[in-house]
């Protein structure tokens, strides 16, 4: 009798290490679940998306010398609910790969790329009333190092 006791105990015992794993593995879920979704908490994914296609086709019809303005208010706002202070971090424009990067989260950013073969050489976001205007300069066109 006492052996069969002793084997439900280690059974027990290996039953209940087993629950604090599935514990642990559903708490783990829940986190990467929740951090999903908040990245689309005030629709601050869709509009990551949203900037970052937008000013893609703008800098695609760009020309060398252009100065563009677009109105980035509800950016601005969004970015400001969620902590992103920094235009630089808002927007980022990354020469080499010709990608605009739109970051309105304390998360991932949202970026695209454009195909126009222009540089960026400046960009600001001007806080307003009655709204932000994300300035952007483009400069002469880039230098494609590719080999032919």
């Amino acid at each position: 009798m006492m052996i069969i006791q002793k084997q439900g105990k280690k059974e027990f015992i290996k039953m209940h290490k087993k629950g604090e794993v599935n514990e642990l593995v559903s708490i783990i879920a829940y986190f990467v679940m929740y951090s999903h979704i908040s990245s689309y908490k005030n629709g601050a994914a869709v509009w990551e998306d949203f900037y970052a296609k937008e000013i893609s086709k703008i800098l695609n019809s760009a020309k060398p010398g252009d100065q563009l303005s677009l109105d980035v208010d509800m950016a601005g706002n969004i970015a400001r609910e969620n902590k992103v202070f920094n235009d630089k971090e808002m927007f980022n424009f990354d020469n080499e790969k010709n990608e605009v990067c739109v970051k309105l989260n304390t998360g991932k950013k949202s970026c695209y790329s454009y195909f126009n073969n222009v540089e960026v050489i400046g960009w600001r976001v001007d806080p307003g009333m009655p709204a932000d205007i994300l300035r952007i300069n483009i400069g002469k066109e880039a230098v494609n190092n590719a080999v032919q």
